[in-house]
């Protein structure tokens, strides 16, 4: 006997009132749906790097639920590269893969993994060449890197001096443990073996030393880390970058946007050496002499410097990363013949890094955000909620709303019990999924997301779905589209272009409702502000001479208005 299903409901309440779209002001109830019914197969190959929070990396098969991961959040006004919990790991066997690699990265992965790009989300298999990938440039702390990340510190916080037994005698001195602590590791691995010690600054910090003035050594390894001519090395480069910056660098603050300044003595030696490793790993810089016996650069590529040349002082790193600062670039796939052993992650913010790469482990935000899910969720079988929901003071409507209920195929039987209890059926959805009882519903608002939400959706497949079943259709359809900015506007528009009249009862421009207001009042001032501005922008085109039929409509979530300090849907 097969176990019946359970659904991952998140709230259901009413009779409450509808507040958006052709139902508006329509009395209903609501059933708010979580989970995610596709279990797709999207993975990543085992051994593959998973960028965690504190900017360490870590194979993909040893991350663990609780982990915090680097992950793509995406916000009102912009996304940004954070800190995100995994909720859920997956290992799903051995499936056939193709790499996607660009200049410094390559991942590995099944041809159906969503990959972002200036074009938002898509499918590996899918990139062309007009498409520029999202990407954290990659690098590796190998034997070259070590040694350059020695002779980069030594030039910022080391020092060569000559000593009373007429050798040269080096002195390394932080107020940093972990600079001392691989300091003398490298040179453990070197055969160089240094005192080390710890003493008070007059400042009152405590300072971590390595010193030797045993003759020779010090020379020794003078010679190997500074050879006659800037190597070409870009391991070696690389770290020597790492190196200095751990000793000399800073990181500043600059209106929004995060810069790096490096700093060293005036010494044009040093400062040339200094242009010489950035040149070769890619890093442009300004410099500017501060008239205080340093000269500052300022790095332009920031991002490659803390993932590609990987300083090891993370104190030094920002919380997160604007998407405006990662880098992007054109990226191609060679075809992998053999299977591989795949995983996934599930994450709060239903993405995460995989060897540089912004991957998704989730089509789009068609299921309730996880943490929510977590919280609130009951699980509840059809009949189990069919009861609650009829325990209800009587609604004409009830209304399926997530996420996206569309991905839940086992909501036929709810709609069918619903119908003979005497209610009417609605349903909210992004337009991407068409189960099988869609069509037996009532009326479908189709509410595709624009750019402001990352996460483009393509019209194509809803517009041959409506196309088949239009005009003899017998459900109400209504179109809507949140819009909170010009981008969205203009998403909307073209959206309103695209389906034809005929294929939907209502359109609506809908004005979006900010999620980081500061109380109610405030909630409602800037609801009517947004659906100000849209109006504006309507009749601007309207007096232009854009024709809007009588389909068309602009409104705002109306149930913000009346209830500003609720935290549920309506």
């Amino acid at each position: 006997m097969s176990k019946e299903h359970k659904f991952q409901v998140i709230e259901c309440f009413g009779p409450t009132i509808q507040g958006e779209g052709l139902m508006s002001g329509t009395v209903t109830h609501f059933l708010r749906l979580g989970g995610c019914g596709l279990r797709c197969t999207w993975c990543v190959a085992e051994n593959s790097h998973v960028l965690m929070a504190d900017w360490s990396q870590k194979p993909i098969q040893d991350v663990v639920a609780g982990d915090y991961v680097m992950a793509l959040v995406h916000g009102k006004h912009n996304s940004r590269l954070q800190s995100t919990e995994v909720t859920d790991t997956h290992d799903n066997g051995m499936q056939e893969v193709v790499e996607v690699e660009n200049s410094t990265n390559s991942l590995v992965c099944t041809p159906n993994h969503r990959i972002y790009t200036n074009l938002a989300w898509r499918e590996v298999q899918e990139l062309i060449q007009e498409m520029d990938v999202y990407y954290v440039p990659q690098g590796v702390q190998n034997r070259h890197w070590r040694m350059g990340w020695l002779a980069g510190m030594i030039a910022g916080d080391g020092s060569y001096s000559k000593s009373s037994n007429q050798g040269t005698r080096l002195d390394i001195d932080s107020k940093d443990v972990e600079i001392i602590d691989l300091s003398q590791e490298i040179l453990q691995e070197l055969e160089i073996h240094v005192a080390r010690r710890t003493y008070t600054a007059r400042s009152g910090s405590l300072i971590h030393k390595l010193h030797t003035n045993r003759k020779g050594i010090a020379d020794k390894l003078r010679q190997k880390l500074s050879p006659p001519r800037i190597p070409t090395d870009i391991d070696f480069s690389r770290g020597w970058v790492a190196g200095f910056f751990d000793a000399e660098g800073c990181m500043a603050k600059s209106n929004t946007a995060y810069t790096i300044s490096q700093s060293a003595r005036v010494n044009q030696d040093k400062i040339d050496e200094l242009k010489a490793h950035l040149s070769i790993v890619g890093i442009g810089w300004t410099v500017r002499d501060t008239g205080r016996g340093v000269v500052e650069f300022r790095l332009k590529d920031w991002v490659r410097l803390l993932t590609y040349c990987c300083p090891i002082l993370h104190r030094k790193y920002p919380e997160y990363i604007g998407r405006q600062a990662i880098p992007h670039a054109p990226a191609h796939i060679v075809p992998d013949t053999e299977l591989r052993h795949v995983y996934d992650l599930t994450t709060e913010a239903g993405s995460y890094v995989a060897e540089g790469f912004i991957v998704h482990n989730c089509d789009s935000m068609h299921a309730v955000l996880p943490e929510e899910v977590k919280k609130n969720r009951t699980l509840m079988t059809t009949m189990e909620i069919l009861e609650y929901i009829k325990s209800l003071a009587p609604a004409p409507y009830v209304t399926l709303t997530g996420g996206d209920p569309c991905i839940q195929e086992e909501l036929g039987p709810l709609v069918i019990h619903l119908n003979m209890a005497g209610m009417k059926v609605a349903v909210e959805t992004q337009g991407q999924f068409f189960p099988s009882w869609l069509e037996t519903t009532d009326v479908i608002t189709f509410s595709p997301k624009g750019p402001s939400s990352g996460n483009i959706v393509e019209i194509e497949d809803l517009y041959n779905w409506l196309g088949r079943r239009s005009p003899k259709r017998s459900f109400r359809v209504c179109i809507k589209v949140v819009v909170f900015d010009e981008a969205d506007f203009k998403y909307a528009l073209e959206v309103y272009a695209a389906l034809p009249t005929v294929f939907y009862d209502s359109f609506y421009f809908t004005a979006g409702t900010p999620i980081d207001t500061t109380g109610p009042q405030e909630r409602i001032a800037a609801v009517l502000q947004n659906e100000q501005a849209l109006a504006q922008m309507m009749l601007g085109l309207a007096q232009g001479g854009e024709f809007f039929t009588e389909k068309v409509h602009i409104g705002c979530q109306q149930h913000v208005l009346l209830w500003p300090e609720a935290d549920r849907g309506v």
